[in-house]
């Protein structure tokens, strides 16, 4: 497995040279690691797999630097980026590793969703990153996240699953399968 840190001369002048740098879980389009920088924990996150990786990374840093508008913040502060590894340093939010979901989590997501929505405006036309369906890996990768973080999610998981694969059975010939209708029914 590749691991090495893709962390240039010049993003380390800008952000300083990492510590302890360790490998996290991440989907199969992207690898991140948390790191130290300055005596501050960071998270590196490099965009990989396939040639829509750079127009991944541009539409990630278009929605981070979007979303910073955004008081109280609903994501991480974006420290510093490198164009060329389709890499971006991010703040650690520590808070979320010692943090289990609210049993309303639903709803803060919703709530944070909505603010995002709401942080652009006409003057952004042409600079909010456009939607991509998610790979059935990214859902795959999102379940386990969900599974380590709520064991009762593998019910839920389990029956999204199922329905994935009667969706799938029936776009076999061709039809597009709407991942999000899917994934709203099995909440």
């Amino acid at each position: 497995m590749w691991s090495r840190l893709p962390l240039g001369e010049r993003l380390r002048a800008e952000v300083g040279s990492p510590r302890r740098a360790r490998r996290l879980d991440s989907s199969p389009r992207s690898r991140v690691w948390r790191v130290e920088l300055s005596g501050t924990a960071a998270v590196v996150k490099q965009l990989v797999g396939g040639p829509e990786a750079t127009e991944r990374y541009a539409r990630e840093v278009a929605a981070l630097t979007l979303a910073s508008r955004i008081d109280p913040p609903v994501v991480p502060m974006l420290l510093g980026t490198d164009p060329d590894q389709r890499v971006l340093v991010l703040e650690y939010l520590e808070y979320l590793e010692h943090q289990r979901p609210r049993e309303d989590w639903v709803v803060t997501h919703a709530e944070a969703l909505a603010r995002l929505h709401g942080c652009s405006g006409v003057e952004d036309t042409g600079v909010r990153p456009a939607w991509s369906d998610p790979t059935p890996a990214d859902i795959g990768s999102f379940f386990r996240l969900l599974l380590r973080a709520r064991p009762r999610a593998r019910r839920r998981r389990q029956q999204l699953t199922q329905r994935l694969g009667v969706v799938s059975q029936m776009t076999a010939d061709g039809g597009e399968l709407d991942y999000s209708a899917v994934a709203l029914t099995a909440i």
